[in-house]
């Protein structure tokens, strides 16, 4: 899959199809929002694996569900909301209990009219007419784990915000390696470290070792989702929980896990 971050031209976007590139990842708020040109033309290309992802914080926590109708309007497959982690460039608020609760609420909705969607067994020509018209997918990021966590419900047996990707994945699943040859967990991130050897690096760094290592914030304690929810280290400390204010935990104690 490959992570566009800024308008690429249309020739060039053929050019990575033709080399055999399988889908698109189409970042379409970030830095100064040129991706979205990406994403349009992919879409008037019939590329039919494109999804895109977009950060949600306090200043457009509102706009969710306009930019989920542009997106499955152009024919993107998936909208993916992230959001409560480290940012290129302009800080952004993280949302408020309200936002949050209004997002989680129109998710939950889109989820629901996805799963309810019927499958049939069809030719493959009136199969990819059916693709076409289910309803576009509308999912969290793992990053985004305090929303995850909370759309999953208190009870934890029954929360399946869980394992591996419950939450912060850097060090965990993946690791980032920039353009100039340096690696670090994570891209939002300005940590810059060097190593011969890609697997010395996942065995070694320090980088990596503290993000594994790091546990939940002490603003945690108590809180119902605590259990099924890793949030952004790099994050943590810069506003408090607005899952955790929405949840109504300001005061309370004890941890319902």
């Amino acid at each position: 899959e490959v992570v566009l971050t800024r308008k690429v031209e249309r020739q060039r976007l053929e050019e990575m199809i033709g080399t055999g590139a399988d889908s698109f990842l189409v970042d379409i708020n970030a830095g100064d929002g040129s991706a979205m040109e990406s994403l349009k033309t992919l879409c008037q290309l019939g590329f039919g694996k494109v999804r895109a992802r977009w950060f949600l914080h306090g200043g457009n926590a509102e706009e969710l569900a306009d930019v989920a109708a542009l997106v499955e309007g152009l024919g993107a497959t998936e909208l993916i909301v992230t959001g409560m982690k480290p940012c290129e460039g302009e800080k952004r608020g993280f949302p408020s209990e309200a936002q949050i609760e209004t997002a989680a609420a129109f998710i939950r909705e889109r989820q629901q009219t996805s799963d309810e969607s019927p499958a049939e067994e069809t030719t493959e020509e009136s199969a990819k007419e059916s693709a076409e018209a289910q309803p576009m997918k509308v999912s969290v990021e793992s990053c985004f784990s305090p929303l995850a966590a909370y759309l999953g419900g208190k009870d934890p047996k029954q929360n399946g915000n869980r394992g591996v990707r419950q939450g912060c994945e850097a060090g965990r699943t993946f690791l980032t390696v920039r353009a100039d040859g340096s690696l670090s967990p994570c891209r939002y991130l300005a940590e810059r470290e060097r190593c011969e050897e890609m697997g010395g690096y996942w065995d070694t760094s320090p980088a990596l070792r503290a993000f594994r290592e790091t546990g939940l914030p002490a603003g945690c304690d108590g809180c119902d989702y605590r259990r099924r929810c890793r949030p952004c280290p790099a994050a943590a400390g810069q506003a408090p929980c607005p899952v955790r204010r929405a949840a109504g935990l300001q005061d309370t104690g004890g941890d319902a896990g």
